[in-house]
């Protein structure tokens, strides 16, 4: 393995990185070196200075794109403005490389390269804050600094620094000889420190559309901006984007609130975008009087199709004069400019869609649920995202990956506008197996009754998977499990499941049931009717104890009768043993009764355990729910009908059934979750009262099949 050795004075910020983006293997160790120049050593190959590593590691590597391929001039040309960056030019460096990123993601267009790098490592070093003014060259060093190759470079040069400051007293020689040695095998955590963040000052945003019921997607960014106003002691703002008043309901937004309150999240700061209908539309006027947008009455087909063909409107060059007696109109909402729309005119050329004059301002006839009638045009959320993160003070926006191709319109739209810049937090979205997300393909299941509502628990949505026993505290580890990882990827619910159910067996109450239609009688020669005290809890005394009834007569689960044979002993769970001494058959050989006796002393470790009811005036009945996938199919295509994968097609996703529980399992509380041994877990979704039983919901535990022989009748999905 190589080893990188560098000197205190002068991380290797620009060698390591490549090295890590290279894959290449290295051991990283601090020296006392001459110049402070960095050397690897790989066998008998020594190498000095970080240029010379770096192309070292290139041409040890397959992929070639960091020299730039057909920009490697470029490449080459910014490499070198890199190599003379000092903490006396930097500003000046900073200022020439604002100006060239402002249309671009990365030096080279839309490619990764060692240009990055070199620049990203150059600034890195003088420890310089990127000037206010700079908004590109700060969108550009953030992304940058979020790249995982990079990102690792500034954990572990980071780690070795913390590690010398704390030797800074020992005489430099020694420092030398404790070597510090850092591997490239670890896993960045995955919460790690926001960039630019400052203690007391963060602020992040949850900013929903009321249009639906909130997901476990939404889930993701409401506990990730959550969790980091808590952990920099800033403030979360929730701020409801009610821009298209075709979709906003007011009962969508109370559900969001309450879905908050259930999951622990709590806002420091509430806000509607409507609340800055006037602001927003006040800089629309200001784009329009500096040239930077324009009033378009291209039909949509049309203007799709010039966009896709990077061609300009022939009304893109109006005078502002006119764009602004056109939008006045727009806003009074007059019948001859209502086909019109406000445009940004950015860069039609530009190989980001987004940066293709996009829409900014549109006429609405609806009644909006909040201001009502005011107004006739209203700002699309291109526009009104930038402008009210900035002015409500935001200063970490985290946004889905989806929305990548839009940083650069976001940036420029604050930098047009001169408005303070947020810093832009990416993550990739939760999607899972067998489960729609969509809004609209949601909408259509409700509408078209496949499921019983939007709180169905066979549904994605908050209200959905906490009536199927998603305890908040597994679903909070899961997401930040996930962090800021970048890779879209489909989870299974499998692993999810199975972290909830560790939480459910410490909490959870112990009862026995069987099938009220499915059971068989054990008669017990050698038992009066009684009771026994059993722990509601195996392993916590403080859940208490319970009286359960016994007697002669008991019911069996029906698999587990057609497994007992006479003369052999069994474990009547949480009582005792019992041994057979007759079993009745039908004529197709089913089992029909069992006959028995009672054996106090008998032996519990290599018998067959089966659990019981006994039948007295005592009994209870529950109804038990079970749910089943929606979809046949774990991961649609973007071309794949959803209709065509329904579950329904086949067999129904939703049974019910009773269950004949032991006495003790009465007055069962909404919420409250139990397990029926060998059966599973259960959330009470509809409580015990006198007219009628408890309604209990199947929670599945990632087996995707129930705990021992009892399968139930859907499984346990």
């Amino acid at each position: 393995m190589s080893t990188l050795f560098w000197d205190i004075t002068r991380p290797p910020y620009l060698a390591f990185a490549v090295g890590v983006q290279c894959g290449q293997k290295f051991q990283f160790k601090v020296d006392t070196l001459e110049d402070g120049i960095c050397l690897l050593k790989d066998g008998e190959t020594t190498i000095k200075g970080e240029d010379a590593i770096c192309d070292y590691f290139i041409s040890k590597c397959a992929d070639q794109s960091l020299l730039g391929g057909d920009d490697a001039e470029t490449v080459k040309e910014w490499r070198h403005i890199a190599s003379t960056i000092t903490k006396e030019n930097v500003l000046e460096q900073i200022e020439k490389l604002d100006t060239y990123i402002a249309t671009r993601t990365y030096i080279v267009r839309n490619v990764f390269t060692i240009a990055d790098i070199s620049m990203w490592a150059a600034i890195k070093l003088t420890e310089v804050e990127i000037p206010a003014k700079c908004t590109f060259a700060s969108r550009w060093y953030t992304y940058i600094s979020a790249i995982p190759s990079v990102k690792q470079t500034t954990g572990r040069v980071g780690g070795s620094l913390r590690m010398a400051a704390k030797q800074a007293s020992a005489p430099k020689k020694e420092i030398a000889t404790k070597k510090g040695e850092i591997s490239l095998d670890g896993t960045p955590e995955s919460m790690p420190e926001l960039p630019f963040a400052e203690m007391g000052k963060v602020v992040t945003r949850f900013p929903p559309e009321a249009s639906g019921y909130m997901h476990i997607g939404h889930v993701k960014a409401a506990m990730l901006n959550y969790y980091y106003a808590k952990r920099y002691q800033g403030k979360l703002l929730l701020r409801f984007d009610d821009t298209n008043p075709s979709k906003e309901k007011e009962e969508f937004e109370t559900s969001i609130i309450e879905d908050l309150a259930k999951l622990g999240i709590k806002a420091d700061l509430f806000s509607h975008t409507s609340d800055y209908f006037d602001v927003i539309l006040d800089y629309a006027r200001q784009m329009i009087r500096e040239g930077l947008a324009f009033m378009d009455n291209t039909d949509q087909e049309t203007m799709r199709k010039e966009r896709m063909e990077r061609k300009e409107s022939k009304l893109r060059n109006t005078s502002p004069e006119e764009n602004l007696r056109l939008f006045e109109a727009l806003c009074r909402g007059e019948p001859e400019v209502q086909d019109y729309c406000l445009r940004a005119k950015i860069d039609m050329k530009s190989d980001n869609g987004t940066l293709r004059d996009p829409v900014l301002v549109r006429y609405f006839p609806l009644t909006h649920m909040r201001t009502g009638d005011k107004y006739k045009a209203y700002p699309c959320y291109d526009l009104a995202c930038p402008i009210v993160d900035s002015i409500e003070g935001v200063t970490h926006a985290m946004r889905t990956t989806e929305y990548k191709d839009r940083d650069e319109q976001y940036m420029w739209i604050q930098k047009a506008l001169r408005l303070r810049p947020v810093h832009l937090v990416e993550f990739a979205r939760l999607n899972f197996q067998y489960t729609l997300m969509s809004k609209r393909k949601l909408t259509w299941m409700v509408e078209h009754h496949e499921v019983d509502g939007w709180d169905d628990p066979r549904f994605p949505t908050v209200k959905g998977v906490l009536r199927r026993g998603v305890q908040v505290e597994a679903l909070r580890a899961f997401i930040l499990s996930q962090g800021f990882s970048k890779r879209v990827v489909t989870m299974e619910w499998d692993k999810f499941w199975s972290d909830n159910k560790k939480i459910l067996e410490r909490n959870a109450l112990r009862f026995m049931g069987v099938m009220k239609s499915d059971f068989v009688t054990l008669t017990l020669t050698n038992v009066q009717p009684g009771f026994i005290k059993v722990p509601n809890h195996p392993k916590d005394e403080s859940k208490g104890v319970s009286d359960i009834a016994i007697g002669p007569q008991v019911m069996l689960e029906r698999t587990d009768a057609q497994e007992l044979k006479e003369g052999e002993e069994f474990t009547l769970m949480r009582w005792g043993s019992a041994k057979v001494t007759a079993i009745a058959r039908d004529a197709d050989g089913a089992v029909t009764g069992v006959t028995g006796e009672f054996v106090p002393n008998g032996d519990f470790k290599n018998t067959a355990k089966v659990n019981w009811v006994a039948v007295c005036p005592e009994n209870h009945e529950v109804t038990v729910v079970e749910y089943d996938d929606l979809l046949t199919k774990k991961t649609l295509e973007e071309t794949d009908n959803f209709e065509d994968f329904l579950t329904s097609k086949d067999h129904p996703t939703k049974m019910e059934y009773t269950v004949i529980v032991n006495n003790a399992c009465k007055g069962l509380k909404e919420n409250q979750i139990v397990q029926l041994e060998r059966r599973g877990f259960y959330r009470c979704d509809v409580p015990d009262t006198e007219n009628s039983p408890a309604k209990l919901i199947l929670i599945p535990d990632g087996k995707k099949k129930a705990m021992s022989k009892l399968s139930g009748v859907l499984g346990h999905k």
